[in-house]
């Protein structure tokens, strides 16, 4: 029994007008019977039938049905009594274009539970359309689609039949076979039909509820005592209204009136009267049963609607895709860790250390092309700890051995070149102050191949290689280590020093097969070219330039004990000048200790120069026969370093006197002087750090203090990066709004597959299906779409690594000289991003779906229904 109490429906427009479709409308309706609901159109017979069936609210008043209470009614219990107690007849039939018509009558079922196919085949049969299983909508007549919702609103059986003019788009004989079946269904449930029909109603109703303006005019249920045939009343011919003659009755009154006997015609009205009744009582009041899809059911619907849509959500999932494979490599780049990839790359070629030189710098701008080196400020090493470094600092001081093809100096001012002719260098590139320690973790063991019989504190070791270096060089004065021990003087080459040791690097076995392309007497200049440019060429020629050409020293104290203990007998002056009488002189060449020439025992202070250079210095005429006439003169003696062309820089100033000229070397100094100028000669030129773990922060301090890596790889690898980082603030802009592309595109998906289902959504739920159930039904589409794209960017991002590396290096190569780029993968998979990475693609899919779903689960059903109206 369904009561309705003092029921107001007011709807508001866009324009926030009040229209009032119901107005305080109390009736109440059996358990069984045929009611049609009629009146003029916009008299609130739909909306009635809404209400009725769940699918509209209530401004005011109640309705309570078999016992349950609108009043107390959330979302779920209207839910559930659309689904358990409805059947909805609607008037353009709202089947589902892309189910056939066994699965659009077959929802009905799902929403109850049942699997009774069976049970579909006896509702078609009620509607004379079996056979039409396999059929879709749009192959059917608008007939046949309305008997279809009818089948569909039968097949579960409902207690309540709630119709919206369901024969409006019938023709006369189907007209009368639904309404016979809904006539005969109404004997033992309620049938509710909202029609204008008002001879249907005369005919078929057992009640008949009449509204105009949202207010109830009229309540009539049919007569029992009132008879349906035409009597002849002596000569009063009484027939029923709305009355449809048959063909008997017919011939009947034919054959009267030809007899005379038919004087008068009434028609009788007495069909329907009034109803008094206020009240009916039910045989029903049980709750609500709570039944709903099952997530197979849900699971077969959402495969179901995907067909259609499956082309769409694949071309959509690659586009996304591909934007995320970009959005990865750019993240890739934004994150570049380029201290992890020098460390792999150092690594890998077994350099588990760097040496950075100090060089000049043109424009602020290093200049790699300069041969000069230059002194290490004395702050430079705090710098690189302040920012952060943590391992220890050795330093390479300018004291070579100077055994090749050029003139030489054991404060060595030119970086020397290595020749493939002769696969050596042309003497070593520095003396390193280290450990023992460091010397094990270079090349991973401390092994002599032989010592001096003394050891001393100003003396260095040498590598295997630089040993066979200088016997090659110079065999008439070298023929084996044992040669090689303790003081060094060789005239042919200037060389001066003591050496320690030689230590064994083994270098001819681990670099057999280079040094055995090198001396290919068959290389033609291509083919030089093409093998300097291998990785393996490149790392001999950094272990020679990191490791094997420079000597080492494990005393902390080398500079001033190699100063006590050196016998060499001469030392630039630089680009020193002397100042006298108010004027600047400049000066060049070398000087030479007073001790090592007899006939010059000098005072402290006290210098001799050439005659020919103090004619140029002092812009004087002296000769061979007139220098016994050189008056001695007190001077300034200013020294700068070889490297500064500009003399911007003093190092030390002394007081001397030139006591006399001569024709020997360009400047004799007393022995103190002589110490003094050689200790401002010996200078720390390059800086090696043993800790490589955050390699990218030593070469960028190293740049902003103008240091330049030694190493050809390290070069490489540290223009690459720093290119990289250039790159990374493009790729973060590119990255930030890759992400809102992504998003924007899905959302737009997600909003517009709800949208073009709406009409679905709204047939569905109008049936009894849960808000949940329509989320996971459509939602099922976005989680596919999220699995496709995260399997296409894993794949995506997996197949174009490669190629992405070499887009960058190609690109790399066009910011920076070709000897100084290497052909190395700068991307590599980061399963943590692609992990987060398909995270984000979850979250932007959920956010997606959930944004037009909100506001789907707000839509009332009888306002998502019209969406296609």
């Amino acid at each position: 029994m369904i009561k309705v109490e003092n029921l107001t429906k007011i709807y508001k427009s866009k324009k926030k007008e009040k229209c009032v479709a119901l107005n305080n409308v109390s009736f109440s309706l059996a358990d069984s019977g045929f009611v049609f609901i009629i009146g003029k159109s916009g008299s609130g017979k739909t909306t009635l039938l809404s209400i009725l069936g769940g699918l509209d609210n209530i401004t005011s008043g109640n309705i309570v049905v078999n016992g349950n209470s609108f009043a107390d009614f959330k979302n779920k219990d209207y839910v559930n009594y659309r689904n358990s107690m409805i059947g909805y007849i609607f008037q353009d039939f709202h089947l589902i274009d892309d189910l056939t018509i066994l699965e659009n009558i077959k929802i009905s079922l799902d929403l109850q539970n049942i699997n009774n196919d069976s049970l579909i085949i006896e509702a078609l049969k009620n509607v004379d359309l079996v056979g039409y299983e396999n059929r879709f909508p749009k192959e059917l007549s608008g007939g046949e689609k309305q008997r279809i919702a009818i089948a569909r609103a039968l097949v579960k059986n409902p207690r309540i039949i709630l119709a919206d003019e369901p024969t409006g788009n019938l023709d006369t004989k189907t007209t009368a076979q639904i309404l016979s079946l809904l006539k005969e269904l109404s004997k033992d449930r309620l049938v509710l039909i909202v029609s204008h029909n008002l001879s249907d109603a005369r005919t078929y109703a057992d009640r008949i509820i009449e509204l105009s303006s949202g207010k109830i005019i009229n309540d009539y249920i049919r007569n029992k005592d009132f008879s349906e045939e035409v009597v002849l009343n002596e000569s009063e011919l009484i027939i029923p209204l709305y009355k449809k003659i048959s063909f008997e009755e017919s011939k009947m009154i034919n054959d009267e009136l030809i007899k005379g006997k038919i004087k008068k015609f009434t028609q009788s009205d007495e069909a329907f009267i009034k109803n008094n009744v206020v009240e009916y009582e039910s045989n029903y009041n049980k709750k609500i049963e709570n039944k709903h899809f099952s997530f197979k059911n849900i699971l077969s619907l959402a495969i179901r609607f995907l067909k259609k849509d499956l082309i769409r959500l694949i071309l959509y999932s690659f586009v996304v895709a591909c934007l995320v494979v970009i959005l990865g490599l750019s993240q890739l780049i934004v994150n570049f860790d380029s201290s992890k990839l020098l460390e792999e790359e150092l690594n890998s070629i077994n350099q588990n250390s760097v040496s950075l030189n100090k060089s000049n710098l043109v424009d602020g701008i290093t200049d790699v092309n300069k041969n000069c080196i230059i002194n290490v400020e004395k702050d430079d090493i705090a710098n690189f700890y302040d920012a952060g470094y943590e391992g220890n600092i050795y330093e390479l001081v300018n004291v070579t051995l100077d055994y090749g093809n050029v003139y030489s100096l054991s404060h060595n001012h030119t970086i020397n070149q290595f020749t493939i002719s002769d696969l050596f260098y042309n003497g070593t590139r520095g003396t390193l102050i280290t450990t023992e320690n460091y010397v094990i973790n270079t090349f991973g063991e401390l092994h002599y191949l032989c010592l001096a019989d003394k050891i001393e504190a100003g003396g260095i070791y040498i590598t295997d290689y630089s040993a066979d270096a200088m016997i090659y060089y110079l065999p008439n004065y070298f023929k084996s280590y044992e040669d090689l021990m303790g003081d060094i003087k060789c005239q042919q080459r200037n060389i001066y020093g003591y050496i320690n040791g030689v230590i064994y690097i083994g270098y001819k076995e681990k670099y057999s097969d280079i040094r055995e392309k090198l001396t290919d007497i068959n290389l033609t200049k291509d083919d030089i070219l093409e093998l300097t440019s291998t990785e393996e060429y490149r790392t001999y020629y950094d272990d020679i330039m990191q490791n094997l050409s420079i000597s080492y020293t494990f005393n902390n104290n080398f500079k001033s004990d190699f100063i006590e203990l050196n016998s060499k007998t001469w030392c630039p002056l630089g680009n020193s000048f002397f100042q006298y009488d108010g004027k600047r002189y400049n000066i060049s060449g070398y000087a030479e200790n007073a001790l090592t020439r007899s006939n010059h025992g000098l005072n402290d202070n006290e210098i001799v120069m050439n005659y020919k250079d103090y004619n140029k210095v002092f812009d004087t005429n002296y000769s061979s026969e007139t220098i016994s006439s050189f008056i001695p003169h007190e001077v300034v003696f200013n020294y700068c370093y070889y490297y500064d062309m500009n003399q911007s820089e003093i190092v030390k100033s002394f007081k001397v006197k030139i006591v006399a000229i001569d024709s020997g070397a360009s400047c004799y100094m007393a022995d103190n002087i002589f110490k003094e100028v050689m200790a401002c000669n010996n200078f720390t030129s390059a800086l090696f750090f043993d800790d490589i773990s955050n390699v990218s922060l030593i070469f960028d301090v190293g740049d902003e203090l103008g240091y330049t890596p030694n190493s050809i790889v390290a070069l490489s690898l540290a223009t690459m990066t720093k290119a990289v980082n250039v790159f990374s603030d493009f790729f973060n802009i590119i990255f930030i709004g890759l992400c809102i592309c992504s998003l924007i595109i899905l959302v737009n998906y997600g909003v517009k597959l709800i949208k073009e289902r709406t009409y679905e959504i709204g047939i569905i739920k109008a049936l009894g299906a849960r808000n949940i159930d329509l989320t996971f039904i459509f939602g099922f589409q976005i989680v596919l779409a999220a699995i496709l794209i995260i399997v296409m960017y894993i794949l995506g991002s997996i197949l174009f690594i490669d190629f992405s590396n070499e887009v960058l290096i190609r690109s790399l190569l066009e910011l920076a000289p070709n000897n100084f780029i290497m052909d190395i993968d700068v991307l590599f998979i980061n399963w943590d991003y692609l992990f987060q990475n398909s995270i984000l693609v979850i979250f932007i899919v959920f956010i997606s779906f959930i944004i037009p779903n909100i506001r789907l689960r707000n839509l009332k059903p009888t306002n998502i229904i019209k969406a296609k109206e």
